[in-house]
């Protein structure tokens, strides 16, 4: 039974681990249009459309590894305890965090591509009607993308005490250092109001990626099987 356990736990380990060493480098290639606030309509549209399949491909992939690393860190809740209160409220953030940050993807992949190319062309009204589309968009993205980080640190914090108030040794440690680790998106996001570009967005979900490779290494080492744990 623990060998079955142990290998169900590596394959977890790379659901999470591969997408965590992967995020940072994949999301500071996020297609742009390129474009200033000086460019007209057309040039926009035109614009979108242009980058409209690499931009769909590159969220396909994010939405992708978001999915592979739902499934490998509900191993890791699992082995934390679902019958605690603490993990419990972690798979609660972090499941609001992943359905907030997939219709990011959504809307950021394939309604904005699909508008560049229903607007290509002189269709009547488009002008206005793309202005205010893309305007409604681009704050849905950027809310639901700030909303989605600060949910997913909340849950990996809650992970982390849990961590810190289940065992002894290396994993209380790391428990400690993830709190601290979770919560950086979430000092960055309260500090300043920026809009999330391609180099801001990695640099904030740097610490994520962080923390669920360290997640990632105590799946595939097995010492989240049978721990020791102290008297609740």
């Amino acid at each position: 039974m623990r060998s079955e356990e142990f290998i169900r736990d590596r394959k977890a380990a790379w659901c999470v681990g591969l997408p965590a060493l992967l995020f940072v480098v994949v999301i500071a290639h996020h297609p742009v249009v390129g474009l200033d606030r000086t460019a007209s309509v057309d040039e926009l549209s035109a614009a979108i459309a242009r980058i409209s399949l690499r931009n769909a491909a590159f969220h396909m992939g994010v939405l992708l590894m978001l999915s592979a690393q739902t499934i490998g860190l509900w191993s890791f809740a699992v082995r934390l305890g679902l019958d605690r209160l603490l993990v419990r409220s972690g798979a609660f953030f972090y499941g609001i965090s992943t359905g907030l940050l997939f219709l990011a993807g959504i809307v950021d992949g394939f309604a904005t591509p699909l508008l560049g190319h229903i607007c290509t062309g002189d269709s009547a009204g488009c002008s206005g009607a793309l202005t205010t589309s893309i305007y409604i968009e681009f704050t849905w993205i950027q809310a639901f993308t700030k909303l989605g980080l600060t949910m997913q640190a909340l849950g990996f914090a809650f992970w982390s005490i849990a961590l810190v108030f289940s065992w002894h040794g290396r994993p209380r440690l790391a428990g400690v250092g993830g709190f601290v680790i979770a919560l950086v998106p979430v000092a960055a996001l309260l500090t300043t109001n920026a809009a999330l570009g391609p180099g801001r967005l990695a640099f904030l979900i740097a610490p994520g990626c962080i923390w669920m490779f360290g997640a990632a290494m105590f799946l595939w080492s097995g010492a989240l099987i049978e721990p020791t744990r102290k008297n609740e």
